[in-house]
């Protein structure tokens, strides 16, 4: 059963995004003509990969089960994708979103975090060599020429090495409070950054607002200024809709799963004779 986390996501329109891209993505701009992002609410387009957690989180409890149906599922995922660098063109009109929102082809990333967690269970990394595997990550995520999506060789080394950080990561900062509060603010971060960059950059630099950049020529201070107050405005927004809004939604969903189950639990229970 989904844990009240993962439903709480349900709340926002995740898998709405995820199967608009998955389906319309190859032909919306051939057929129908539209860019397939205008179906998406201004700044909301990051909700998509919800869709994909999602869909990992309904196929885990089977994925999950046993390790070699685990690296099965990580076999295959790893061959669609290698199937698809082969047969489509980095040019074509669904490379991108064969690549990032085929499941079966991104499948492969969320199996490696299963398996850096299974190796971190045997093999307790410290935290000095999971910063060397982070460090090592963005070296090469930095290295590499900016591509469409993990293309090259030396991407996925990239990310099995950020895999193998988190263990080591998680362990050495998990009883940390401040930490723990900041990673609680990662995910309405996520998730309303691109509303307020897009509300901020109206009011203060372009279009109708044009309150206060405009009139400043020095534009590495412009630049300043609005990096500034986005990301003070972005993380008090994060802030608050973590208090005010998932908190309490999943409290409510947590008691409708409690109340569920205790209920059914009822009527499984056999009667005394």
């Amino acid at each position: 059963m989904l844990s009240s986390d993962c439903a709480e996501k349900l709340l926002f329109y995740g898998w709405y995004q995820y199967l608009c891209w998955a389906s319309i993505g190859p032909w919306g701009s051939r057929i129908i003509r539209i860019d397939i992002w205008d179906i998406l609410a201004p700044g909301t387009a990051v909700a998509w990969t919800l869709g994909a957690e999602l869909t990992f989180y309904a196929f885990a409890p089977w994925l999950l089960r046993r390790n070699w149906i685990a690296a099965a599922a990580l076999a295959v995922s790893l061959a669609v994708r290698m199937f698809i660098h082969y047969r489509v063109s980095r040019g074509d009109i669904s490379y991108a979103t064969l690549t990032f929102f085929f499941f079966p082809a991104t499948l492969m990333f969320f199996m490696l975090g299963h398996f850096a967690n299974v190796i971190g269970d045997k093999i307790a990394l410290g935290l000095s060599p999971s910063l060397l595997f982070l460090f090592g990550a963005a070296v090469l995520f930095f290295w590499v020429h900016p591509q469409i999506s993990i293309d090259s060789a030396v991407e996925y080394l990239a990310v099995v090495c950020f895999a193998l950080s988190l263990p080591g990561l998680f362990r050495a900062t998990k009883s940390n409070g401040l930490l723990n509060y900041f990673g609680d603010l990662t995910y309405p971060l996520y998730l309303t950054h691109g509303l307020v960059i897009v509300v901020l950059v109206w009011l203060l630099g372009s279009g109708r607002g044009m309150l206060l950049l405009p009139y400043l020529s020095n534009r590495a201070a412009a630049s300043v200024i609005l990096i500034t107050c986005t990301s003070a405005v972005a993380i008090a927004a994060a802030a608050f809709i973590h208090r005010f809004v998932e908190e309490p939604a999943r409290q409510l969903i947590a008691g409708i799963i409690y109340r569920f189950t205790q209920r059914r639990s009822l009527l499984l229970r056999p009667s005394a004779d």
